[in-house]
């Protein structure tokens, strides 16, 4: 069996808050975390239902918070007032025209966490800025 520490090496080598570059950057680092969570059986690791999170199966130690703690979109592009986080400078808000808080409750589901909505949001927000790039550096 693979390793809880192959998937980080894998799925989230840099932690969200050390990701730096384009927003294609930081939307690929963050759809490689949630490409990650499909497999998280084979590693070993179990999902925390309810807190958020995941850790592996047989000790029981976090490996990785599932929230915008460990998101590197939410890192990059926070815009927080005094108390609540607005995500306009997000590259998906940007992109879509609004937050991921609905693919995100698909993830935070106390039954069965799914991240395919979250990988389709994310998908979606990385080919509209691969053909905002094309489309800039061809006029």
């Amino acid at each position: 069996m693979k390793t809880p520490n192959q998937w980080r090496k894998k799925f989230y080598p840099v932690p969200a808050q050390e990701v730096k570059g384009t927003p294609i950057d930081f939307i690929k680092h963050s759809l490689n975390k949630w490409k990650g969570l499909r497999e998280l059986d084979q590693y070993g690791l179990e999902v925390n239902l309810g807190q958020s999170s995941i850790h592996c199966a047989e000790t029981g130690d976090m490996v990785l918070w599932v929230d915008a703690h460990d998101c590197s979109l939410c890192h990059g592009y926070k815009e927080s007032s005094a108390r609540h986080r607005r995500c306009h400078a997000c590259p998906i808000f940007q992109a879509t025209g609004d937050n991921c808080y609905q693919e995100y409750e698909a993830w935070d589901s106390p039954s069965k966490p799914d991240p395919e909505p979250m990988i389709e949001l994310l998908e979606k927000t990385l080919q509209f800025y691969e053909a905002k790039e094309k489309q800039d550096e061809n006029p």
